[in-house]
């Protein structure tokens, strides 16, 4: 082939070489740029970046850099995970640099959670919020944002449980939950007796529905009290802040020292608690005495009701 073409050929494949993208993206890059979103508020977009970079290269930097824009999107069991991994890494320079900034919102972020341990049939599935988590019995605790969390228990010929709980900032929710056998049981007929169609339904139904209503009753009184009290422990968070000296005004838009974030944290916490609270309990305060004023009488009943209330919390 003659020179001339060579050079043709080799200009070509130099022009497309210059023109193509290149292959890989560089971590390094794709973290500032990340910095640079959560500067400017964009915290989604700015995680997306940070998860790119760790997938080509998983640094503790950009662990801890996805825990940080998590803590600030209120994934707060996603960022605890990384932001304590990466300070895991004693011997990365970035993470000995900023140890400090990265212990503190490890701080903050456990302020967000608590641990829930669950007894109960070996092999029983739990789920929380209609989430699998895992069977019994768990491993250990398990890590779970405070408020109401809804728990169910499942087991093959078991009656599934459910019940709701309230999880506090740091601390530890036990539950021991007990499964009844799914045995369907019918009562013989007495002989000479011929059984009637719908014989004992509306006794039956109308003291279940009152069982149900007073156990309504039951708990939304208890979660109007929790409502109280989160509006007392909110007060309380808010004269604290009040009351240290070294905390700026409230709409102060600088950094505040951490005692003080620690009380805006508490604040909002306790508000949550204390709305979900007392609008819970008026709603199933209302709904157990609707049940109750409602429910049929009973078989033989004579304008009085007597019902016994047993249970375990």
């Amino acid at each position: 082939m003659p020179p001339l073409h060579f050079a043709r050929i080799a200009a070509i494949l130099g022009f497309i070489a210059l023109a193509s993208p290149a292959s890989a993206e560089d971590p390094n890059a794709l973290i500032e740029h990340g910095v640079a979103l959560r500067e400017q508020g964009r915290d989604e977009e700015a995680l997306a970046e940070f998860r790119k970079a760790y997938a080509l290269a998983p640094t503790p930097r950009a662990q801890a850099q996805m825990g940080l824009a998590e803590q600030a999107l209120g994934l707060w069991l996603a960022a605890e995970e990384h932001v304590r991994d990466a300070l895991k890494s004693d011997a990365d320079p970035w993470i000995q640099k900023n140890r400090a900034a990265l212990e503190q919102s490890l701080r903050t972020i456990a302020q967000h959670l608590g641990t829930l341990e669950v007894r109960g049939m070996p092999g029983a599935v739990l789920f929380v919020d209609g989430a699998r988590v895992g069977q019994l019995p768990l491993e250990r605790g398990l890590r779970i944002e405070v408020g109401h969390r809804a728990l169910e228990v499942r087991a093959q010929g078991f009656q599934s449980t459910s019940r709701t709980i309230i999880v506090s900032p740091g601390e530890t929710a036990r539950e021991t939950i007990e499964l009844r056998p799914n045995v369907a049981q019918e009562e013989p007929a007495k002989p000479g007796r011929e059984p009637r169609p719908h014989d004992g339904v509306h006794s039956s139904n109308g003291s279940t529905q009152r069982t149900l209503g007073w156990v309504l009753t039951g708990v939304g009184g208890a979660a109007f009290v929790t409502g109280v009290i989160g509006l007392i422990a909110r007060s309380s968070a808010v004269s604290a802040y009040n009351d240290d000296p070294s905390c700026p005004g409230i709409d102060n838009p600088g950094p505040r020292p951490s005692q003080c974030q620690s009380h805006v944290d508490s604040e909002g916490t306790w508000k949550a608690i204390a709305i979900a609270g007392l609008a819970g309990g008026v709603a199933l305060g209302a709904g157990g005495l609707a049940l109750v004023l409602t429910a049929p009488p009973g078989a033989g009943s004579h304008g009085t009701a007597g019902i016994s209330l047993t249970g375990r919390f």
